[in-house]
């Protein structure tokens, strides 16, 4: 149904909102149509009133026959708000009174169920009497008696005088704001197999959006404090600093209370992004803070009840949660200095044990509370990590680091002290074992658990708690939750076990939702464990079972549950720039849908289960712009350990850059070298001075190493490249103690005294030296700056600079790149064969994907010094060449990391911030692009100029991004003119602008240059026809075919088989000829198998030296080559290289065997470009390189033998090349349409191909026999005859088979 969605728009403040589709759904939308409502039916008549009937009637009156006559009207759900009636006959001595309750169990003309606060007889509140002598005509509620929540009305005659009424109405209070309470901005939508109603979870869903609409109320409505005397209610008092305020229930407490909105305010963002009242709550709860301490409150006025640790810590996760729906800037600004001084009060009940020891005992009604609790200690983790989120949106690092640190620090202890192996629970203290429901639930919610495995023990062990209504918590015997039990809802999800998330649905909210003592509309606060109203009878509510409140926003968890975990789809950073889409799949239903909204736009998703449950159909909207990643988990049959996953994409508001399914599981994940959390630790000791004691503690979260005076150094090894700021701890320091640490990539620059070399080259290898932490010391977490980050190392070496000792732990580096990933492992292609490298390349260009802010600043900050922070470009993320230097734009780098980019993670977004940098940089007048980006923004580069425009097109084959097209092509077409006006009457290009990859010989008429520019006006003419623009489209193909032929009458030495590099010289450049083969310039196959043939001229035993830079070996160009040996038909010349090249990268002891070298001479060693530009300096050259991933689409493309042909992969190519090494090979990349997978091996002696290939339906594709292997060709088992060699495939899952 979403297919043919219309999204309306409401427009709301500054906000534009797309409101959920209309369907069947809709049905099940409890929100009044309109503000003023009216009984449904009636309840109980006596006998003495006549005319009942006609108060559901807007005509006619019921006549009450004097004392003892009352009747109760049903408004068939929860409501709230002020009565209206007439009085149609009155005599002198007549009097009515109101009486209100939710549940019908306390329906009474003498009484209304209680709201002021409880006791044991049930009677506190008694009845509103309205005032006597009644007059004739009309009524209405005093302000100051409103009933916030109720679904019954009695009216009682309490005279012996009759009294006729009629046009009995309630104007509703809640939603103040609202002109139309059903226009929800979200929906769900899911038919339910194992529950006697099928449409409950649908209900239960607006159940719950409901309960926090009735929540949502005028800010002067609040419950009286001090409490009212007995008999008597009110409801004026003021809860905040502005309204609409969200409080936590209808009829009581009428409250903010922020741990209700922990629940409360994702069902808010779910169903109506109504996120003003939440605004207004939590500005007001900050603006209560104690000045002085730093403490918040529980609850908001005019309760304003002080001391829970727990509540305070809601408070600021709240703060976090709104700000990650809204990317509130202005709001977040306001509220930062009393946001970090209420972290700094609850940090302070941090003690010696790493655990926080609670004082502040109130929590949500829960028993033993205080000391170094579970549950309040897992708050403060979920509170800490979604600190150093928020620190770093506030861009106050230093924060987001610290906070990060002491998070990874919690974490740790909390396992250590509280975990219990043998139950398979944490238990609630140190010194009990009991095993409570709310700290278990949070562990697995809020990832305290260590692992999976650990997760999945608890889920099970949460079941132990079990009655028939739901989990009975042991921190509070007899009593039922909601509250808790939305957290272990959604907890079991997390740990993957549907099945038992559905039964507690079932259990718990199938009897709140149909037991016929609740309202049946919205959520009951909590109940007794075997279904009774006394909930909190002996803790609390003194028995009154009245007491207890319909309507909490709090037991609203399943909402969104629903749309976060069975439709799967929620964001992941503000606004939902970034989303997370992972259907749980494992319950009793076949299909499920839902969506929400945000600022940026409608997020929507269906998806259905095959007949047999092993694959999925599924249909995903998200606004342009936006990036998400998908399938963490499903629980669906892997075809050859490829997905059978038949993934559609329905985008509504147009094409953005996504990361749909990810990578199927399988032993390739072995090879993923991303970090798997943002901290990462050292793995070994590659140095230490014996004047260091307790090295090894520095690989440990506990323990400590002291260096004995200066002299003592230790050099950490983290396993692989990395790049980050380091943290760590001083525990032990004098007043002259000091430090210094020092970075390199290759051992062979470990030194206590310099790092490797990144701000500029120096033949002596000394320019960056050390970073010095600043002195005196103290004792505590230091943190690295901002500026000085290190883009890029494996080692760190910590010294000792003084003769005091001083004594460290705890030391980690917060990785910086990829900073708007969670989860960098989680990729969106994969490959596998006997030869693997592709892994590598993936990962050096994550680690060249950088925040925009941390370029390397321009000019070059003075020798012994290095800053990165200088800004990149228009956004972040952004691609960049190195990791560790230059930390710049270099479009011509991307012709080579873009490709694998698309493959491994589709993780387009920096590429996309980068090509739009370079085209806002272009010269009006003349239309020239600069070479590099900003801050460096070097000029004069012809080649990288047609770079940037070849990359355009990339990026859109990949992406099929018409909004970002539209934007560029003025700029795009003024510099194709540009570089086409330097065409001269020779037919070639005239290079002026000589700056390049580092080759000698540019200018004039150059055959590299040549050839680009021939990529580039075969491409821009594919564009200019996805542009529209015919005519561009048509000069520029004529203009390819001309240059075509001119560059091969200029450059084609028949008697050398290859291209020289220009018309006044012999020497045969590796670009040139690369290029050539790989771009179609050669004019036929004859000749491209010529020149490949030619290129091995140029290799000695570690690959090809180009003959344009001598004496050294570029993996950059090497890459290109790569791809050239395979079009040209010599799969086993290109496995060749692979070994040669990339072998000697990834292996060799003096490299950071992870990401590959940007270069290095003929000889291996890494003085590359020694005599070009790196002035000797070895330590300079980098190691993260993302122009040398070369290898990692070619696997793809070539080996695998899967490659897109236009836009999103609408059409595509397999022609697996089976010449090489291998004898098999699999692989698989993603794009908006889906995803695209191949497996394929050979048999019978390498005559007989074997293949399986999974492509979106609705594309189509060519699949050509490789050369080597002849015999029948059969799809799915049917003979095909195709043309020549060559298969024309629909999308979809298919086997071949050729033999």
């Amino acid at each position: 149904m979403l297919s043919s969605i219309i999204v309306y728009i409401l427009a709301l403040g500054n906000l534009v909102l797309a409101l959920a589709p209309p369907g069947p759904w809709d049905a099940f939308n409890f929100a009044p149509k309109t503000r003023t409502v009216y009984a449904t039916s009636i309840r109980h008549v006596e006998p003495t009133v006549s005319g009942s009937q006609n108060l559901l009637l807007s005509s006619g009156s019921a006549t009450f026959d004097g004392q003892g006559s009352w009747v109760t009207l049903d408004f068939g759900k929860e409501v709230g708000g002020w009565i209206s009636l007439n009085f149609d006959s009155v005599e002198s001595t007549s009097s009515i009174s109101l009486a209100f309750t939710e549940s019908p169990l306390f329906i009474n003309p003498l009484l209304s169920d209680d709201s002021t606060t409880s006791i044991s007889t049930m009677n506190y509140d008694g009845v509103l009497a309205v005032p006597a002598p009644l007059s004739t005509g009309f009524w209405t509620q005093p302000t100051f008696s409103l009933r916030g929540g109720f679904r019954f009305l009695t009216i009682a005659s309490t005279s012996a005088a009759p009294v006729s009424i009629s046009n009995i109405s309630c104007e509703i209070e809640f939603m103040p704001h609202v002109e139309d309470m059903t226009a929800y901005t979200g929906y769900f939508f899911a038919k339910d197999n194992d529950f006697d109603d099928p449409d409950f979870l649908t209900r239960l869903w607006y159940a719950g959006a409901y309960t926090v609409q009735t929540d949502t109320v005028p800010v002067n409505t609040g419950r009286q404090f001090p409490f009212q005397p007995q008999g008597h209610w009110a409801n004026n008092a003021t809860l905040g600093i502005a309204s609409p305020i969200i409080v936590d229930g209808a009829k009581r407490d009428r409250t903010v209370w922020p741990g209700d909105m922990g629940i409360a305010v994702p069902t808010q963002f779910v169903s109506t992004f109504d996120l003003l009242p939440t605004r207004n709550a939590l500005s007001t709860m900050l603006s209560n803070i104690n000045p002085q301490t730093g403490a918040l409150s529980e609850s908001g006025p005019p309760l304003n009840q002080l001391g829970s640790d727990t509540y305070h810590c809601w408070t600021l996760i709240g703060s976090y949660n709104y700000y990650l729906f809204s990317g509130d800037d202005e709001w977040l600004s306001t509220i930062w200095k009393n946001y970090t001084l209420a972290m700094a009060f609850i940090e302070g009940k941090v003690d010696s044990t790493g655990l926080m020891d609670v004082t502040g005992l109130r929590d949500w009604a829960r028993l033993g509370q205080g000391g170094h609790n579970a549950e309040a200690n897992a708050i403060l983790y979920r509170l800490l990590t979604t600190a150093s989120l928020l620190a770093t949106y506030a861009n106050d690092t230093e924060l987001s680091i610290a906070w990060s640190k002491n998070a990874t620090a919690l974490k740790t202890a909390f396992n250590e002290a509280l975990w219990v192996p043998e139950v398979g629970l944490y238990r609630d203290n140190t010194s009990t074992t009991l095993t409570p429901q709310d700290a278990n639930s949070f562990a697995i919610l809020f990832n305290v658990t260590m692992n999976q495995s650990q997760a999945e023990m608890i889920s099970e062990g949460l079941t132990r708690n079990w009655v028939d209504l739901g989990p009975v918590p042991p921190e509070l015997p007899d009593n039922i939750s909601p509250f808790i039990s939305g957290f272990e809802l959604q907890a079991h999800f997390v740990a993957g076990n549907d099945s038992r998330a559905f039964d507690l649905l079932h259990r718990e909210w199938g009897y709140i939702l149909t037991t016929n003592i609740s309202v049946q509309s919205t959520l009951l606060e909590g109940l007794t464990a075997n279904g009774s109203l006394y909930y909190r009878f002996s803790d609390g509510y003194d028995d009154d079972a009245s007491y207890t409140s319909h309507a909490h926003g709090w037991s609203s968890g399943p909402t969104s549950a629903l749309t976060f975990y069975v439709a799967g789809l929620t964001v992941t950073t503000p606004q939902g720039r970034n989303w997370a889409l992972a259907p749980h799949v494992g319950g009793p239903i076949d299909g499920a849908q839902g969506g929400f909204t945000t600022a940026l736009g409608w997020y929507g998703v269906i998806w259905e289960l095959g007949d047999d449950g092993s694959s999925l159909s599924l249909n995903l909207t998200t606004p342009v712009g936006t990036q998400g990643g998908a399938f963490n988990r499903l629980n669906l049959t892997f075809n050859r350990m490829l997905s059978s996953i038949l993934l559609f994409v329905s985008t509504l508001l147009g094409t953005g850059n996504f990361a749909w399914a990810l990578a199927p599981p399988g032993p390739w994940d072995a090879f993923n070298f991303a970090p798997k959390t943002r901290t990462v630790y050292a793995t070994s000791i590659r140095h230490v001075e014996p004047t260091v004691s307790g090295s090894e503690n520095l690989l440990l979260s506990t323990g400590n190493a002291t260096f004995d005076g200066k002299g003592s150094w230790v050099t950490l090894d983290f396993g692989k490249e990395v790049g980050g700021w380091i943290s760590l701890n001083f525990d032990s320091v004098e007043s002259t103690s000091s430090i210094s640490l020092a970075y390199t990539e290759s051992p062979l620059f470990i030194s206590p005294v310099l790092s490797d070399d990144s701000s500029f080259p120096v033949a002596t290898m000394d320019y960056d030296g050390v970073l010095a932490v600043p002195a005196p010391l103290s004792t505590g977490l230091w943190t690295q700056p901002t500026f000085s980050l290190r883009g890029g190392f494996r080692f760190l070496t910590i010294a000792s600079t003084s003769a005091a000792p001083v004594t460290i732990s705890n030391v980690s580096c917060e990785i910086e790149f990829m900073p708007h990933v969670e989860d960098m492992t989680a990729y969106t292609g994969y490959f596998y064969a006997k030869d693997n490298v592709w892994y590598a390349g993936a990962y050096t260009v994550q680690t060249d994907t950088v925040p925009v802010n941390t370029g390397r600043q321009v000019p070059i900050v003075s020798q012994g010094h290095w800053a990165n922070n200088a800004t990149l470009g228009i956004a972040s993320p952004i691609i960049v060449d190195g990791a560790k230097r230059d930390r710049a734009v270099w479009p011509g780098d991307m012709g080579i990391a873009v490709p694998t980019q698309f493959v491994s993670t589709f993780d387009l977004l920096p590429t996309r911030n980068a090509l739009s940098t370079m085209l806002s940089k272009i010269n009006p007048e003349t239309g020239a692009l600069p070479e590099s980006g900003p801050p460096l923004s070097q000029l004069g580069s012809d080649t990288y100029h047609c770079w940037t425009l070849i990359g355009s097109y990339n990026y859109y084959l990949y992406t099929g991004d018409d909004e970002w097209l539209s934007t560029i092509w003025e700029n795009y077409t003024l510099a194709m003119a540009f570089i086409e006006g330097k065409v001269d009457s020779s037919g070639l290009l005239n290079v002026t602008g000589l700056r390049d990859w580092g080759r000698l010989g540019q200018g004039g008429h150059n055959a590299e240059a040549n050839a680009i520019l021939y990529k580039l006006l075969t491409t821009a003419s594919l564009l200019a026809t996805y542009a529209n623009e015919t005519e561009l489209s048509t000069a520029w193909s004529r203009n390819a075919t001309a240059l075509k032929t001119v560059f091969n009458q200029a450059f084609w030495v028949p008697e050398v088989g290859l291209y020289r590099d220009n018309t006044s010289t012999t020497l045969t450049p590796q670009d040139a000829n690369s290029f050539a083969v790989l771009f179609n310039v050669t004019m036929n196959q004859s000749q491209a198998e010529m020149v490949s043939e030619g290129l091995t001229h140029n290799w000695v035993e570690l690959g090809p030296v180009p003959p344009e830079i001598p004496d050294t070996i570029s993996p950059f160009i090497s890459g290109f080559e790569l791809q050239a040996h395979f079009v040209a038909g010599n799969d086993s010349r290109a496995f060749d290289l692979l070994h040669r090249e990339w072998g000697y990268i990834l292996t060799t002891n003096i490299s950071v065997q992870s990401t590959l070298l940007e270069g290095f001479t003929a000889n291996g060693s890494l003085f590359y470009r020694y005599n070009d530009g790196y002035f000797d300096d070895a330590s300079y050259t980098s190691h993260a390189h993302g122009w040398s991933s070369g290898p990692t689409s070619a696997l793809t493309f070539y080996v695998a033998g899967l490659t897109i042909t236009t836009p999103q992969g609408r059409n595509w190519a397999l022609a697996p090349h089976v010449g090489g090494s291998t004898d098999s090979a699999q692989g698989g990349f993603t794009t908006a349409l889906g995803w695209y997978g191949v497996s394929w091996e050979l048999g019978n002696g390498g005559s007989k191909l074997s293949l399986d290939l999974t492509t979106p339906k609705g594309t189509q594709g060519m699949f050509t026999v490789p050369k080597e292997i002849s015999g029948t060709v059969k799809v799915n088992g049917t003979t095909v005859r195709g043309d020549g060699r060559t298969i024309e495939l629909d999308g979809g899952v298919v086997r071949i088979t050729v033999d």
